[in-house]
C-alpha cells in the first residue's frame, strides 16, 4: 500500500468535495455531512504496520478486512486478502491477487447464468483488453491476465457445453415429444459425438436402441 498513492486518493477525494460544495452552494442547498463523498481504498493486501501508520481500525459490525480512518477524514480502506470468503465479498475478492483472485474467479464461474454474472465477466473481458494493450505490465498484472484467461476458457467451455446439451435435449423432444429420465441419460454419452451424428443418431435410432447404445 504505497503511501504516495494513498496521498493521491486524499487528494482525489478532495477536489470531488471541493466540487460537491461549490455545486451546492451555487444551487443555494443546505450541505448535508451525511451525504459528502467517503473514499473507499481497495488494496490486495496491507501490512499491520502500513495500516497503523493510516490509524486505520475495524469497526463493530463490518467484516473482516475493512478498516476505517477517523470520520473527519470519511475514509475506509479494504484489505482483499482478510476478506471472508462469502457470496457479499465475491466482487471485492476479484479484485485481489493470486490464490484469493482465482477462488473468487471459480466461484463466479459456479454461480448460475443472470446479467450480474453476465456483467462481471465483460467487465473482466475488458480488463483483459487493456492490460494485453500495454506495453509494459508488471509481475501482478500478468497474473491477472493470466487469471482472467483461465476464467474466460473455462467459461466459453461450460457455454458451449450447455448449448450442445439443450441442442440434443430438444432433438430428442422432437422426436419422443417428452424428456423423461431414462432417455435424458443418453444425453451425456451422445455429446461425445459430433454434431451431425448425433443428430443423425437420434433421428435414426428407436428409443430402445438410444438407450442400448448411449444410455450406460
Amino acid at each position: 500500500m504505497p503511501e504516495d498513492e494513498i496521498v493521491s486518493c486524499f487528494e482525489k477525494l478532495c477536489r470531488v468535495r471541493s466540487d460537491w460544495k461549490r455545486v451546492a452552494k451555487r444551487e443555494r442547498k443546505k450541505v448535508d455531512r451525511k451525504g459528502l463523498p467517503r473514499l473507499w481504498l481497495i488494496v490486495p493486501t496491507a501490512s499491520e504496520k502500513s495500516l497503523q501508520d493510516c490509524h486505520a481500525l475495524p469497526k463493530r459490525g463490518w467484516e473482516k478486512g475493512f478498516f476505517f480512518l477517523g470520520e473527519t477524514f470519511r475514509t475506509a480502506i479494504i484489505v482483499v486478502h482478510q476478506l471472508p470468503e462469502t457470496p457479499e465479498t465475491l466482487l471485492l475478492r476479484l479484485l485481489g491477487r493470486g490464490s484469493v483472485q482465482l477462488r473468487a474467479s471459480n466461484e463466479l464461474l459456479e454461480l448460475p447464468e443472470q446479467p450480474m454474472k453476465t456483467f462481471v465477466l465483460g467487465k473482466l473481458s475488458k480488463l483483459n483488453v487493456m492490460l494485453k494493450n500495454r506495453r509494459n505490465t508488471s509481475k501482478e498484472d500478468q497474473e491477472l491476465e493470466q487469471n482472467i484467461d483461465a476464467v474466460y476458457e473455462e467459461w466459453h467451455r461450460r457455454t458451449r457445453q450447455e448449448g450442445h446439451q439443450e441442442d440434443v435435449e430438444g432433438l430428442l423432444m422432437v422426436k419422443f415429444g417428452t424428456l423423461d429420465q431414462e432417455i435424458r441419460r443418453v444425453t451425456p454419452n451422445l455429446l461425445d459425438l459430433s454434431a451431425i451424428d448425433r443428430a443423425r443418431a437420434v433421428m435414426e435410432l428407436s428409443r430402445e436402441e438410444l438407450l442400448v447404445r448411449f444410455g450406460h
